[in-house]
């Protein structure tokens, strides 16, 4: 049961509808004792008596379908959100700052630089024109102050050649023609009180110029003698002094092409002159060679004739 003062308020405020339809028939909502009477009716038109419990502004139908359009929005932006979102995480795989990284880290894993490759690499010295007593301190230094190792001939490794005198040797010869440091004995002396090695330049054989000029052009261009690579071919006849073998090496350290027979070559390096000279040859000594290589410069032919 509803309150005295409520039911009252609402039989003042009673709505009635009335359906206005072709046949005029009415759907009366009446007190509380009467009863309600429905008439099928049909869909054409209806006259609605204001209610003041409703409110007449909004209605069903408009605000259905502003929530279906908001979801159709929303629907769409977070279709874009999502679908942007796949296309950040896919560029995230392609393009992963860390993966480039790493790949730059294992490139230079490859091997060491040149510059650690040679740092990493010991000296070698050779000794050359010396005593017995001279060779047993040079290695006592060495075994003192480290870093070097020794050799008994002069390679393509060396780096240090210690004369005992300012003679012309093999291993002087090929120390100047592969460009290496040819050093006063001196230097180790003055190491060893010292007591770590001192710069070199200042005992730098100066005897001839073939040593400073073949060793700053390696130091600077990286390159070796090539005084007799110059278009001539050279046959190396026997009996030389220095023996054959370590002249034809000398020879072709500097740049020079061998030939096995006289007949091909047109430079002839022999002790004595031949019988017969063949017709664009030239015969010289072995000391031409010698000399245009402490020279670092081709000597004159003329000068170096063998004697019959």
């Amino acid at each position: 049961m509803w309150p005295q003062a409520a039911e009252s308020e609402f039989k003042q405020y009673r709505t009635v509808y009335r359906l206005t339809l072709s046949g005029s028939c009415d759907c009366t909502i009446l007190d509380d004792d009467t009863t309600t009477t429905f008439v099928d009716l049909d869909d054409t038109a209806a006259e609605k008596v204001s209610c003041p419990y409703r409110d007449e502004t909004k209605t069903t139908p408009k605000r259905s379908r502003r929530r279906t359009q908001t979801t159709i929005q929303k629907q769409v932006a977070s279709s874009k959100q999502s679908g942007s979102d796949a296309i950040k995480r896919r560029s995230k795989k392609r393009i992963n700052p860390r993966n480039i990284f790493e790949r730059k880290a294992t490139s230079l894993k490859i091997g060491p630089s040149i510059r650690s490759q040679a740092q990493a690499r010991k000296r070698t010295m050779v000794c050359t024109r010396m005593h017995r007593e001279d060779s047993a301190f040079v290695s006592e230094a060495i075994a003192k102050l480290g870093g070097w190792e020794m050799e008994q001939k002069v390679s393509s490794q060396t780096t240090h050649v210690i004369c005992g005198d300012e003679k012309r040797t093999v291993n002087l010869l090929k120390a100047i023609a592969h460009g290496c440091w040819i050093l006063n004995y001196d230097w180790i002396r003055q190491s060893v009180l010292a007591g770590q090695w001192l710069q070199e330049e200042p005992f730098e054989v100066k005897a001839f110029p073939g040593i400073r000029q073949c060793r700053i052009a390696k130091e600077t261009f990286g390159t070796k003698c090539s005084i007799f690579k110059n278009g001539d071919t050279y046959y190396v006849a026997p009996n030389t002094r220095p023996p054959r073998s370590h002249l034809k090496d000398l020879l072709k350290l500097c740049g020079a092409k061998i030939v096995s027979t006289q007949r091909r070559g047109t430079v002839i390096i022999t002790p004595i002159r031949p019988a017969d000279v063949l017709p664009g040859t030239i015969p010289v000594t072995e000391k031409w060679a010698m000399d245009s290589i402490v020279e670092n410069m081709l000597q004159p032919k003329e000068k170096y004739l063998p004697t019959p």
